[in-house]
């Protein structure tokens, strides 16, 4: 996998920003949430309790808007996603637009991380497409966990 130079220095504050609020991360996240070959990469996952969030950051040189496209395939299984950008005039535009995802400003040179948009928190509501999305051993722990008897 191809990682962006400019980005890496991002991932790291923002792994910290999460850490100091006591959650645990993981750079460079890779959910196998798909029957198909297809895995679901985000540049941070951080879980605390039952809190799972999903940061995808993009440095100035980035494409911005395909971190919706990025996050969007992962959404049904996480509880909120953030984008995180050193681009403040990015950050600042999209924070005013209507999406479920939070926006993080970093400031690496005063080493401040802003949040300009809170993420909501997605709805535990999930349609036929995203549970035939899961995988099998997923499946089986959500037939245990609702008491489906095994087939």
């Amino acid at each position: 996998m191809i990682r962006g130079k400019y980005e890496e220095p991002l991932i790291l504050a923002v792994e910290q920003y999460f850490r100091d609020m006591n959650y645990q991360t993981y750079l460079h996240a890779q959910l196998n949430i798909s029957w198909s070959n297809i895995i679901s990469d985000v540049d941070l996952l951080a879980i605390k309790g039952n809190d799972i969030i999903a940061v995808e950051v993009k440095s100035k040189k980035d494409i911005f808007t395909n971190a919706f496209k990025q996050l969007e395939k992962i959404v049904p299984f996480i509880d909120k996603a953030f984008i995180a950008t050193d681009d403040e005039i990015v950050a600042n535009k999209y924070r005013k637009i209507n999406l479920p995802y939070g926006i993080l400003y970093i400031d690496l040179i005063y080493g401040d991380i802003v949040t300009k948009k809170n993420a909501k928190k997605y709805k535990e509501e999930y349609s036929v497409q995203h549970l035939c999305s899961l995988r099998k051993c997923c499946l089986q722990e959500l037939a245990r966990e609702w008491k489906i008897a095994p087939f």
